[in-house]
């Protein structure tokens, strides 16, 4: 440093400016110093005590004339005038300090393009009035520069300072952090999985996202499908003093299409011949529900969408349920829904009771279910027998004696039928009149009775009700001719109708076939042969 002192009295009446350069004058003039910059020092003797003052001034080598830099005139050397004052000024080189601290020096380092800081290692140094330094930040390998702060600011990598002044600055590098995905959820539209990925050292939290929000979304970390395709989840980790965001990762995942279950309701209830009705609630694509049976010989379906049951034979019938999918949902799992078909119960009607006399059949009818099994009749032990029966099935039915007959119905089941409760019916046996054919030439024909059972040449006589009445018809073999009726009947007719007043004897003629004979001839024979 090159100083050099003078004393200079001076009365303060003609004004600062001139004090000043007076002074450095006077200091410029006892010493030759370089072109620079320097501090000029006074100290001033007065009434009031002595003052120090100083003020930065440059000495320019070629004119030789001080200047004042980095201050202000009005803040030197201002006392008040009219007093005498003593001035010792000295004349001085200035340095300022420039500081950097690195609150990271493993993340970089800090180095000046002169005077040699290189921080890490060295971080502070002087420099010379007005001297122009220019910082350069140099992140480490999995760093990067976090920014100035201080006399310097900012993210470039290069602050310049003028040292005008001391100045004092601070760097930071921050360690950079990845995001690693593990593996990716199976995730199904409808349905959900959950994602996890590790961060890097500054401890925040990995944020989820979707980019595909037609696709996909995220709560946290629980990915929901909502429609089937490609779904990308970002995630994000910040930073903070020590670490740098960490760059966005991000993870792909194939939304698969949704299952669909289907739910029957309640069973029908369904008997042979019968029908009901078959529901089942389907999936999310809202497609209908199909209904098919998967036992046709039991059941068979129609209606709409085959939801009509109708029951074919008694077992056990089962009905398939199908919905067919979508671009989102896959075709529903089919569900199968059995139950019973019961047997179908049979019922006996009779037809009205026949008339029956003593000693006389007639036929028993009655109407059976749909088994198609025969109605077996018989009569009742629970009393002394009045009627029996006999024939098929117990079909024709014979009086006894007089009184109430009671015959009994029953009909079989079968593999779809119940049997039919039995039934009873209760009629009376009545007195009869008896109605004798005779037959001489039986061999020529026979005589036949709509009701009673006649059957003369093999069956001749039998019991009517009072009151009855019955058609005789005459049936003459081939060959023979029908010639007349007798008794109870006459004329020539193969027809007769007998009225049952009382017990009646009716004759019957057959003669053999005369082509040439007129009619006349033939009732005029009957007429002298006893014929009626």
């Amino acid at each position: 440093m090159k100083e050099q002192t003078n004393s200079l009295r001076y009365y303060l009446g003609s004004g600062l400016v001139l004090l000043l350069a007076t002074l450095m004058n006077l200091a410029y003039g006892a010493v030759t110093p370089s072109s620079g910059n320097y501090q000029l020092s006074a100290s001033v003797m007065g009434s009031g005590g002595v003052y120090q003052q100083s003020a930065h001034y440059g000495l320019n080598s070629t004119s030789g004339q001080p200047s004042p830099v980095g201050v202000s005139a009005s803040t030197a050397f201002h006392y008040a005038s009219g007093f005498w004052h003593d001035y010792s000024p000295s004349f001085a080189a200035v340095n300022f300090a420039l500081s950097v601290t690195n609150q990271n020096s493993q993340g970089g380092t800090v180095a000046s393009n002169s005077g040699g800081i290189n921080c890490g290692l060295i971080c502070n140094q002087e420099f010379v009035l007005n001297t122009v330094v220019t910082l350069t930040a140099t992140p480490q390998t999995g760093y990067s520069f976090a920014g100035w702060t201080g006399d310097c600011t900012g993210t470039a990598l290069t602050c310049s300072l003028t040292m005008a002044k001391a100045h004092s600055l601070t760097v930071n590098f921050a360690a950079n952090q990845t995001i690693s995905f593990a593996s990716a959820p199976v995730v199904v539209v409808g349905g959900t999985g959950t994602v996890s990925a590790t961060g890097g050292g500054s401890g925040n939290p990995v944020i989820f996202s979707s980019t595909t929000t037609g696709v996909c979304s995220v709560n946290g970390s629980t990915v929901t499908g909502l429609s089937a395709g490609t779904c990308i989840i970002a995630a994000d980790q910040a930073g903070n003093a020590n670490y740098n965001a960490a760059p966005e990762a991000t993870q792909t995942i194939t939304i698969g299409k949704g299952s669909q279950t289907l739910s029957f309701g309640a069973a029908p209830s369904i008997g042979i011949g019968g029908s009901g009705t078959v529901s089942a609630t389907g999936g999310a694509t809202g497609n209908p529900v199909i209904f098919g049976s998967m036992t046709p010989s039991v059941c068979s379906v129609s209606g709409n969408f085959g939801s009509v049951v109708t029951a074919v034979a008694a077992g056990t019938c089962t009905i398939q349920a199908d919905e067919a999918g979508d671009n989102n949902y896959n075709d529903a799992t089919p569900a199968k829904l059995s139950f019973s078909i019961a047997k179908a119960n049979q019922v006996i009607i009779f037809d009205a009771p026949p008339l029956v006399t003593v000693g006389n059949c007639a036929t028993m009818t009655a109407i059976g279910g749909a088994s198609g099994n025969p109605v077996v009749f018989s009569a009742s032990t629970s009393q002394t027998p009045v009627c029996v029966t006999t024939g098929s099935n117990g079909s024709t039915v014979c009086g006894l004696k007089t009184g109430p007959c009671t015959l009994i119905a029953n009909q079989a089941g079968n593999a779809n039928y119940n049997a039919a409760p039995q039934v009873t019916q209760t009629f009376s046996v009545i007195p009869g009149l008896a109605l004798t054919v005779s037959n001489a030439n039986a061999t020529f024909g026979n005589v036949i009775s709509n009701v009673g059972g006649i059957n003369c040449g093999a069956n001749c006589s039998a019991s009517f009700p009072s009151g009855s009445l019955v058609t005789l018809t005459a049936i003459p073999v081939s060959g023979y001719q029908f010639t007349g009726w007798g008794g109870a009947c006459s004329g020539y007719g193969n027809s007769c109708t007998v009225t049952m007043s009382t017990a009646q004897t009716v004759t019957a003629k057959f003669a053999v076939f005369k082509i040439h004979q007129p009619v006349w001839k033939r009732m005029i024979k009957s007429i002298t042969q006893g014929g009626g």
